[in-house]
């Protein structure tokens, strides 16, 4: 039950930071591309 536990919490820390690593890259190239705009 614990090992369930730790995984679970392992695959979300996993896929929260790929998530920060695929949407904070866009924000700040987003950012300077509207601002030359």
């Amino acid at each position: 039950m614990l090992l369930a536990t730790a995984l679970l919490i392992v695959g979300l820390l996993l896929v929260v930071y790929s998530a920060d690593r695929l949407v904070l890259p866009r924000l700040f190239f987003a950012e300077p591309l509207a601002s030359r705009r």
